[in-house]
C-alpha cells in the first residue's frame, strides 16, 4: 500500500524521531530531501540536533537527495534493499557528500508507529 508522503514527512518521520532520538542522531546528518511528482515537496532533516528535526522547507545540508514520488514510494517499501538499488539505477540522486545517502535509508527502516 502507498504511503501517504506528506503524512510521512509532516508527521510519521517528526513522531521516529522523538521516539528514537538516539538510533536517529546515528545517522549523523542533516538531509534536503526533494521529492518530485504527485505528493511530493521539499523536507529537511536535521538529524544532529537535539532533538533531531523534521520540516517542511528548504534549508542547507549535508546531503541533498532528489526522487520522484513513485520511487519514493519503492524505497519506503523496502529502504535496505531498495535504497541502494534505485540509487545505482539513476533514480535518486545526492549531491553534497553523497556517502551520506546510503545511510539514509536507515532513517526509513526504523520502526513504523503505525
Amino acid at each position: 500500500m502507498p504511503v501517504d508522503i506528506q503524512w510521512l514527512f509532516d508527521d510519521q518521520l517528526p513522531a521516529q524521531c522523538a521516539r528514537y532520538p538516539d538510533r536517529v542522531r546515528e545517522l549523523g546528518a542533516i538531509y534536503q530531501v526533494h521529492i518530485t511528482g504527485r505528493d511530493g515537496g521539499d523536507w529537511h532533516l536535521d538529524l544532529t540536533a537535539d532533538p533531531p528535526t523534521v520540516r517542511a522547507g528548504i534549508a542547507d545540508a549535508d546531503c541533498t537527495l532528489t526522487i520522484a514520488s513513485a520511487d519514493f514510494q519503492r524505497l519506503y517499501q523496502n529502504p535496505l534493499m531498495n535504497g541502494m538499488t534505485l540509487y545505482i539505477q539513476g533514480k535518486i540522486k545526492a549531491w553534497g557528500d553523497p556517502s551520506l545517502y546510503a545511510r539514509f535509508p536507515r532513517l526509513l527502516a526504523l520502526p513504523r508507529a503505525y
